[in-house]
């Protein structure tokens, strides 16, 4: 009987050290993606001031990728800029990165030609970081409002996981008061 006693213990302790490491992870990974989409929707926002010179397409090609149980074409743009006599390369088109995958090869191969070899092109760029954009600003499915999402069905679940603990500490405590009275 005291064995079994034990058991139930032992096993209903580590079910509520399981429970405290899932709700630990999950705050942790909701905190982390709201602030990491935060960071990208913010810098997507002030990319809009950087400063803006002309710069020339060095490279621009796409490739075929396995992505998701399908075949995505991905295109990949480099351009150089000159800043206080200082040349300088850039890969960013914008935020988005999905502004550069294309599910059919002719919408890829309309987005290169749009950039070809040798073309000119305006750049922003932060003039504190040298961080460079073709696109600026937040438009489309912006990876930050994607990551801020994910953030929150984290905390969301880590409210589930916690409502049955707080439930189990809301009974016990009844239970103690009820003992005292």
């Amino acid at each position: 009987m005291i064995y079994a006693t034990i058991n139930i213990d032992l096993c209903m302790k580590t079910e509520k050290i399981l429970r405290q490491l899932v709700i630990t992870i999950l705050v942790a990974a909701g905190m982390f993606l709201v602030f990491s989409g935060y960071s990208i929707r913010q810098k997507a926002q002030e990319s809009l001031q950087w400063k803006q010179v002309k710069g020339t397409v060095i490279l621009s090609h796409y490739h075929q990728k396995y992505f998701r149980r399908r075949y995505v074409y991905a295109a990949s743009l480099s351009y150089q800029f000159k800043v206080n006599e200082t040349w300088r390369i850039g890969s960013t088109y914008s935020f988005t990165d999905r502004d550069t995958w294309f599910y059919g090869e002719d919408a890829a191969q309309a987005f290169v030609a749009q950039y070809p070899v040798g073309s000119t092109v305006v750049v922003f760029y932060d003039p504190q970081t040298g961080e460079s954009v073709l696109k600026p600003g937040v438009h489309g499915a912006n990876n930050g409002l994607v990551a801020m999402a994910l953030g929150k069905i984290s905390f969301i679940g880590a409210i589930c996981f916690l409502l049955p603990l707080l439930t189990e500490i809301a009974r016990t405590l009844r239970q103690f008061s009820r003992k005292r009275s």
